[in-house]
């Protein structure tokens, strides 16, 4: 691993786009895996057995292909498990302590929630959210009054 990510490295600049997305990988036909849980199947829309995944992505402008950075898979029933937020603030330390401050985080409009903005100022890193609109950080934080723009 320690290879491929000096190599993701000598592509990683200021306008490198990291893409997070979290997903399912559903196991129907599996009876006796571990950790095996009830997921949400994104594809069709239907309960399965299988697991929750966090993939995150790296878009540059001199590959010109996404280069996969973080990848996980869990289960809300394994030993140490304690939220999905956390399993997120997980994916985004891993990215900041194998590749900086670089780049832009992007995330979709089911991350927009007050434990990821409070992450991002405090590390200042740069950061936008899927959903085009513009949202008052006042209404988050009171003692502010600044505008973040989210985009889609």
């Amino acid at each position: 691993m320690d290879n491929y990510n000096q190599i993701v490295k000598s592509y990683i600049n200021d306008r490198t786009v990291y893409a997070l997305d979290g997903s399912d990988t559903v196991k129907p036909y599996s009876e006796k895996r571990e950790g095996l849980e009830i997921v949400r199947d994104g594809s069709r829309g239907k309960l399965e057995k299988g697991y929750w995944t966090l993939e995150i992505a790296a878009l540059t402008f001199v590959t010109k292909t996404s280069l996969p950075v973080y990848d996980r898979v869990y289960s809300v029933s394994e030993k140490g498990f304690i939220s999905e937020d956390d399993e997120v603030l997980k994916g985004l330390r891993y990215l900041s302590k194998t590749f900086g401050n670089k780049g832009i985080r992007t995330l979709d409009r089911g991350y927009d929630a007050l434990v990821y903005y409070e992450y991002f100022r405090f590390k200042k890193q740069q950061y936008d959210f899927e959903d085009f609109r513009v949202r008052s950080l006042n209404a988050i934080r009171k003692s502010e009054k600044k505008a973040c723009l989210l985009w889609n």
